[in-house]
């Protein structure tokens, strides 16, 4: 099949009771101002992207937290409903908002998209028009993350070595960049933009890990 989009009005909640799939390297949207997902998300090698319905820069995200977390003017995604992104067929990317349309992003509980050492996504990639911050004690694990925040910082550091995350794909800040990577290695990429980690004016820079890879284009 061929890319799908599924859509609900502004302030209401999108139930995914069913599973939604689409062919191997298309793009499947959500856009809602929240979710309730019971259902696998099945993009093959494609893009899962999930948006607000109300387009202002007013909903933000909430990854994380014991099942059935709402957080009020915020897309919620605890840690159950991450569990429903397959393994076995994983999405290259999933896109968690945009610059133009989305609020804040906040990492709170446990957000593991691997599984063992199997990812649910190839590519985490957060965007918002605030910041990018993660509560003390909880949990990042992904394949390889991408962070675009022209207009707030990247701190994720939640003063313990929990998280895991294996790549630095592109981050970009209005502010400081804060990452700790965990134990073990952490790679920096190119991005696209010919930079792995860029910060605001006068912004810091402090990465944490066991040790770093970098990627001679970045």
């Amino acid at each position: 099949g061929g890319d799908a989009t599924v859509r609900i009005g502004a302030g209401a909640t999108l139930t995914v009771g069913e599973a939604l799939q689409v062919g191997t390297g298309r793009t499947l949207t959500l856009r809602a101002d929240d979710l309730a997902i019971a259902a696998q998300l099945r993009a093959p090698a494609g893009t899962i992207v999930l948006l607000p319905a109300t387009a202002d820069g007013s909903i933000g995200y909430v990854l994380g937290g014991a099942s059935g977390s709402v957080n009020a003017g915020r897309i919620t995604l605890d840690s159950t409903e991450l569990a429903f992104l397959p393994t076995g067929t994983p999405a290259a990317v999933l896109s968690l908002g945009d610059v133009a349309t989305t609020g804040a992003v906040t990492i709170a509980g446990t957000a593991d998209l691997v599984d063992g050492t199997s990812p649910r996504v190839g590519l985490l990639s957060l965007a918002g028009n605030a910041g990018l911050t993660q509560d003390p004690g909880s949990v990042l694990d992904v394949a390889a993350l991408r962070a675009t925040f022209p207009n707030g910082s990247v701190l994720l550091d939640p003063g313990n070595a929990g998280n895991r995350i294996a790549a630095l794909a592109g981050v970009a800040a209005g502010g400081d960049v804060v990452v700790r990577g965990g134990a073990g290695l952490m790679e920096l990429r190119d991005g696209g933009a010919g930079d792995a980690v860029v910060a605001g004016a006068g912004g810091r820079i402090v990465l944490r890990a066991d040790d770093l890879d970098i990627d001679p284009k970045s």
